[in-house]
């Protein structure tokens, strides 16, 4: 492997190159180097990733409770509540302007909170769009 870059100046103390590159030295050389920055792309995938700008919730396992310990220590006055950029919503006022084909596409059995966020996923699956609360 070279210790220096093809692009750095020659040293002063080493001589000039006896000979120009042939075509096939040339070939070797940009292999070479497309292995080298391919490998250096694969060292550096997870980086590469566009970022997502939404992860959905997963889907609760069947039989187990879709409350949280959270939810559960605020108690049933948090039924119905959703939270969408920040603020607090009623479920109820929010249905109403939701996409009934859409609505009626999603697992009933979620909490009130994952059946918001799939919602909001099908929404932009469907529109191209965030859902957007006037």
């Amino acid at each position: 492997m070279s210790t220096s870059d093809r692009k750095d100046l020659p040293h002063p103390d080493d001589p000039p190159p006896s000979t120009t590159e042939t075509a096939e030295q040339r070939k070797q050389r940009k292999q070479r180097e497309s292995s080298n920055q391919d490998e250096a792309l694969e060292e550096t995938f997870p980086a590469s990733d566009p970022v997502s700008p939404f992860v959905p919730a997963r889907a609760p396992k069947p039989g187990r409770s879709t409350q949280s310990s959270c939810d559960k220590a605020i108690g049933e006055s948090s039924m119905g509540k959703i939270i969408y950029d920040g603020k607090h919503y009623e479920l109820e006022s929010l249905r109403e302007r939701m996409d009934e084909d859409l609505v009626g596409g999603i697992d009933s059995s979620l909490s009130d909170q994952e059946f918001f966020d799939s919602y909001l996923v099908a929404h932009d699956e469907k529109y191209g769009e965030r859902f957007v609360v006037d």
